[in-house]
């Protein structure tokens, strides 16, 4: 009896640290903040250029610390390849008037939910116009949102989980198009630390192209987090005349400074800026997550906070 006494008292102990650790984590990254949202746009100058990117950082939950790392990297390249780019985490610059100074728009791990309905809108209707959206990692990371067409569209699958115990490790990926500009100068076998993403759907099922897949058992995820013999983690899809690309990728700051990443980030942004970044088909409707239906307690924008 003592004996089982003793191994009880020690299954609640590590049971306590753990949930201990993972709030610790959470609070950590402001995963418990309250959303707040933007009515006012920024004051925007964009310098002439043939690429010119909007990246919008804004976190209504945790937030990455690969977010400034991102930020330094595509300034970066922008420098070295003549982009010009503008950084907020201003929800009001999703105005028709502001996201048309634009070709591409990035969400940088952007959690929650982050705009109102307007801007919304505004969003939607540029990409659906021809606009060329990019999102990164934890943009896709929630596991419900207050505006369906960001997951069900936008991103093109809806998120399960990730890796745990440890967070990140090492998976190996892959890719069959080797001509496709996204993996050009990528390795066939490209060895990556990741956070790696599970989702509930294929985005295939949907009608989306996939660029790269992990290898399941290069990692070991946890049973209820595999997804069978194909696991997405980067690919793009037609919204009507406009393209939506989302990567999986991009969890680890350091991972940023990473030659073979880097040379990635910018192989999707030169292709999305390309005419060969042309839509692929409008995706196949997903049924909506009954499971945990979302409520928009912003549905007028004026009870806001901002």
């Amino acid at each position: 009896m003592k004996k089982l006494a003793w191994l009880l008292g020690l299954l609640v102990f590590i049971s306590v640290g753990v949930v201990a650790y993972v709030g610790y984590r959470f609070m950590e990254q402001e995963g418990f903040k309250g959303a707040v949202y933007d009515r006012y746009p920024p004051q925007v100058e964009v310098a002439d250029a043939r690429i010119r990117i909007l990246l919008f950082s804004k976190t209504n939950g945790v937030r990455h610390e690969s977010i400034d790392a991102a930020i330094a990297t595509f300034q970066e390249l922008a420098d070295q390849w003549g982009w010009s780019v503008y950084v907020t985490d201003n929800g009001a610059v999703h105005s028709p008037e502001l996201l048309d100074k634009f070709n591409i728009v990035i969400w940088n791990n952007v959690t929650g939910d982050v705009l109102l309905p307007g801007q919304r809108s505004a969003l939607q209707l540029w990409v659906e116009q021809g606009g060329r959206f990019f999102g990164i990692h934890a943009t896709g990371g929630n596991r419900s949102y207050s505006w369906d067409w960001r997951p069900f569209h936008m991103i093109g699958a809806r998120f399960k989980g990730h890796t745990l115990f440890p967070e990140t490790r090492t998976g190996v990926m892959s890719y069959e198009n080797h001509l496709h500009r996204i993996v050009r100068d990528i390795p066939e076998k490209w060895a990556w630390e990741e956070e790696w993403y599970s989702f509930r759907d294929n985005p295939r099922h949907a009608g989306a192209q996939i660029v790269l897949t992990v290898d399941e058992n290069s990692y070991q995820p946890f049973d209820y987090l595999k997804m069978g013999a194909e696991h997405p983690v980067v690919w793009y899809q037609g919204i009507k005349q406009g393209v939506t690309l989302y990567s999986a990728l991009g969890h680890r700051p350091e991972g940023w400074q990473d030659e073979t990443y880097r040379t990635f980030i910018r192989n999707c942004i030169e292709w999305l800026a390309s005419p060969r970044s042309q839509p692929v088909g409008p995706p196949a409707p997903l049924e909506a997550d009954t499971d945990a239906e979302a409520t928009d307690e912003f549905a007028d924008d004026t009870d806001a906070d901002y």
